[in-house]
C-alpha cells in the first residue's frame, strides 16, 4: 500500500490508450496506479517498490505476461498478478496460471469486469484482509501462515502465491477428507472458470513441487480421482 493506505497496482501494457483508461478507472476506485509500457522495466522497478497487484498484458514487449509471472514467482514475490490476454486461447490461460498468475482476463474485457476480478485477488494480499484471515494453520509438520503466504515444514520455508496458499489452506483445514475440485476452484475467487479446466491441477502440481522442496518425501497431497484431492493427516 502507498503511504495513504491505497492499494498499489502496476499496469503493464504497450497500448497507451488502454493503460490510461484502466488507470483512470482504478484511480476513481481509490487505487494508486502506475503504468509501464514494458514488462522488463516493470520487473526491474520491483526492487525499489513492490506493488499489491500487477495487471500485465500477455503481449507486453520485452517481458510478456507469462514470463513476468515466472520471474516474479521465482524471485519470491507474492503480490497478485492478473494477466490480460487472449480470452479464447485455453492453452494461453493454462500456461499463465501454471507460471504463477492468480487470474486471467481477456485483454478487451470491460474495465468494470477487470476491477471486479482484481478486487478478488487483492483481498488475499492486502494487510486489512490478512487481519481477518485465520491464524497459522498446522497439520503435522506443515505450518501455513495465510496472511504472509508462507509455508514452513521440516525446518524449511517457502513462499506461496495467493492461489496456492488458498488451496493449501483449505486442504489443511479439511485434512483427512476429500476436497472437490469445485471447492478448490472456488478458493481462487468467484471469477467464471470452467470446472473442467486444469487450473486446480496446476496449482496442486506447483504446491507438491514446493512442499517437496522444503520437506523431501513429506508431500501428503493425494489425488482422489475423479473427485479432487486429500491432504493425509
Amino acid at each position: 500500500m502507498d503511504p495513504g493506505g491505497k492499494p498499489e497496482v502496476v499496469i503493464v501494457t504497450a497500448d497507451a490508450g488502454r493503460g490510461l483508461a484502466l488507470a483512470a478507472y482504478l484511480d476513481e476506485r481509490e487505487l494508486d496506479t502506475t503504468c509501464e509500457a514494458r514488462g522488463d522495466e516493470a520487473f526491474a522497478a520491483l526492487g525499489a517498490r513492490t506493488p499489491d497487484a500487477v495487471l500485465i498484458d500477455d503481449q507486453a514487449p520485452r517481458m510478456a505476461g507469462r514470463e513476468f509471472c515466472r520471474a516474479a514467482r521465482d524471485a519470491g514475490h507474492a503480490f497478485a498478478i492478473v494477466v490480460m490476454g487472449r480470452g479464447d486461447d485455453l492453452f494461453d490461460q493454462l500456461l499463465c496460471l501454471e507460471m504463477g498468475a492468480d487470474d486471467y482476463v481477456p485483454a478487451d474485457a470491460p474495465c468494470r469486469l477487470l476491477w471486479t476480478r482484481l478486487k478478488v485477488v487483492l483481498r488475499r494480499v492486502l494487510p486489512a484482509a490478512r487481519a481477518t484471515e485465520a491464524a497459522t494453520l498446522r497439520c503435522g509438520t506443515f505450518h501455513l501462515d495465510p496472511g504472509a503466504m508462507c509455508m514452513r515444514a521440516g525446518g524449511g520455508e517457502v513462499m506461496l502465491t495467493p492461489a496456492e496458499a488458498a488451496c493449501l489452506g483449505l486442504l489443511m483445514q479439511r485434512a483427512g477428507s476429500v476436497v472437490s475440485r469445485e471447492e478448490l476452484l472456488a478458493t481462487m475467487g468467484p471469477a467464471p472458470r470452467d470446472p473442467a479446466s486444469r487450473a486446480v491441477d496446476t496449482q496442486i502440481f506447483r504446491l507438491r513441487r514446493k512442499l517437496e522442496g522444503v520437506e523431501p518425501g513429506g508431500n501428503r497431497i493425494r489425488s482422489v480421482r475423479p473427485i479432487g484431492y486429500l491432504l493425509a493427516p
